[in-house]
Parts: structure tokens; sequence; C-alpha cells
């Protein structure tokens, strides 16, 4: 019996050498940043097989995040002319570097004979929650950054944003142990970026994956008859973090900029909208994809409005490039392909060119 005893006892202390090992190399106990709260990785390089994905001409593809956590070719973050901040639209993790939709508009400027440099602070699964908390908790500790400008790709995930979403760092903690772990622990982060993801892949069904549109039901027909009346809550206070947002832009002396995100949960054809068929939930309320499209108008709708009442830069780009992009263009409802993502490049080069020339 004493024997087992100091065995378990000896695996014991091995077992937390190891846990505080970890913890000190992969947390956040030795650095003031609390950037384990934003899910923001650094000094990362992993390669990802995208054949299920989507058509490309390699099968991978190659994801990199710098020591700051941003993605992007500039030298020193002083070079930044132009931060973009998002979500998972804006990471694109299954895009390869160089062919994101900041490096297609990177490219574009250079090829016009301009250097016009971007970086890439996308969070996958962040709202303007967590965005507000990147101005506090992430960018004072990125030497030099003062980019001329800041965009912001939003509106999808504050459609889904509940108030415990991980992602933006938010969630709220009943004990003081707890913050703290929640702040510094590297096998806390993990946990709970798990427990997020499979809430984003089973939940939301928001998560990567191939989505075969023509094999899809499609409707005209939406269920929901008051689309303001059970947003307006959410649609309200929307509106105060993105005033909060541009007032916290221009306190870092950088223009907003703000641009609204597309969706293939519907398609537009002849002036007629389709949305897919299958229902979820929305405060309690079943919703397709023609509530869907009625829905985002309304939170896009509010992007508008905001920015134009605060003269940021507006740029209506899920309106404007709906028509021009198709099916091939996305590989699920919210995340495009390399297709998809050169055409934004492209159209936010013309819409930034004449504030960049």
């Amino acid at each position: 019996m004493r024997n087992i005893t100091k065995v378990l006892l000896v695996n014991i202390a091995l077992i937390a050498v190891v846990i505080v090992c970890l913890e000190l190399v992969f947390g956040s106990w030795l650095n003031p940043a609390q950037l384990n709260r934003l899910n923001i990785t650094r000094n990362y390089q992993r390669t990802y097989d995208v054949s299920a994905l989507y058509e490309w001409d390699r099968k991978t593809v190659t994801y990199t995040r710098d020591a700051f956590g941003l993605r992007g070719s500039y030298a020193s973050p002083g070079d930044i002319d132009i931060l973009t901040v998002g979500g998972s639209t804006t990471d694109q993790q299954f895009i390869s570097d160089g062919y994101t939709w900041q490096d297609v508009a990177q490219d574009a400027f250079a090829r016009a004979g301009t250097t016009v440099v971007f970086a890439n602070a996308g969070i996958d699964g962040q709202s303007t929650y967590g965005h507000l908390k990147n101005i506090d908790w992430w960018y004072p500790h990125i030497p030099d950054l003062k980019p001329s400008f800041i965009l912001y790709y939003v509106g999808i995930n504050d459609f889904y944003r509940e108030d415990d979403n991980y992602y933006d760092g938010l969630m709220r903690v009943d004990h003081p142990v707890k913050q703290i772990l929640q702040d510094r622990s590297a096998i806390y982060h993990l946990v709970r970026t798990l427990k997020g993801a499979h809430k984003a892949s089973l939940i939301d069904k928001i998560s990567h994956r191939l989505i075969d549109f023509d094999n899809l039901d499609w409707t005209d027909r939406a269920l929901i008859e008051d689309h303001r009346g059970l947003m307006s809550r959410r649609l309200e206070d929307y509106a105060a973090r993105l005033e909060a947002l541009i007032d916290e832009t221009r306190l870092l002396g950088a223009t907003p900029v703000l641009v609204t995100q597309p969706t293939r949960m519907y398609r537009i054809n002849g002036g007629k909208t389709t949305g897919v068929a299958e229902s979820k939930e929305y405060e309690g309320a079943a919703y397709n994809g023609v509530d869907f499209y009625a829905m985002m108008g309304l939170l896009n709708g509010v992007t508008m409005t905001v920015c134009r009442a605060r003269d940021a830069i507006c740029i209506n780009l899920a309106k404007d490039l709906e028509p021009l992009l198709e099916d091939r263009d996305f590989y699920d409802f919210f995340h495009m392909t390399p297709a998809g993502e050169r055409k934004i490049g492209l159209y936010l080069y013309e819409q930034l060119r004449p504030h960049l020339s």
C-alpha cells in the first residue's frame, strides 16, 4: 500500500511539474498583455489541407501569425498603414499567406505604384465587443503600431453574438481565481477554445465546412413577420458599440473604415431573394435564409447609418458586391474561396484608393 501511495504521489508531482512548465511556456503569466482572453495566437505557422473545402491549384495552404499575433508581410508594425479587424472572414484561416483579401488589395496598390501596407488582426469568432477590447488589451502591446486606417469588417458575428461569447474575452466570471485562470492559463484557454469550436460547429453551424449549394433546399418565404421588432435591442446595442469603435479608433489617431460582409445564406437573382430553407433559432424564433437576408440587411443598415453619421469611411460591400458573387466564391455560408477573397480584395482596393492617393 505504501509503494502504491508513493508511486501515486510521484506521478502527481510529475504531472504538476509538467503543467507548470506548460503554463509558463504557453500561458500569459509573465506577459502583461491579456491576449489569452482574446484568443490571439502568436508565433504560429501551420499547413492546412484544404482539398476538402475548395478546388485550388494546390492541396495545402500556409497560415502564419507573427510574434504580435498579426498576419501580413510588413517589415515592422510601424510600417502598417491599414489594420484590418474582424472575425474569421477577416482572419481567413484556410486561405494561404499571400492570398487573403488583404494581400490582394495590397498587391493591387503596389501594381498601381502606391505602397500601402495591410496587416490582418482578424480573430476567429470575434465580434465588435472583442474589437473594442483589442484596443485596450492588444494593440498597446504592439510596438510602434500607428496605422493610418483601421478597417472593421463587421456584421455576421454580431448577429450571432451572445453575452458569454468566449472569443470576445468577455465571459462573465464569478470568482477571482477563475478570473486569473481566464486571463493567464494556457490549459484553461485550450478548454474554452474547444468548447467554443464545438458550439460554432454543432449549434450555430458557422464553422468551416464544405457546403454543396446546389443540393440545398431553398425558399422564397420568410418565417418571421417582424424582423426589426425581434432585433430591436440588439440593433441598438450594436449601434452603440460601433459608435464606441469609431471614437476609440480616432483616439488612436486612425481613420475608421466600416465594411459590411457578404454571406451565401441567400441568393438574389433577377431581383428575387431566395434563402436556405433549413431553420435555426434566434431569440427564441425560427428563421431561415430569407429571414437572415432581412435581418442582416437591418444590421448592415445600422453599420452604414452610424458610419455616415460619424463621418467615417463607409463601404457597403455586402450590397455592392452581391451581384458579382457566385456559389464558387464560398466554401460555406460565410467563408470564401481564394476566388471570392480576390473579388473582395480588388473591390476594397477600388473603394480605398481615393482615400490613399
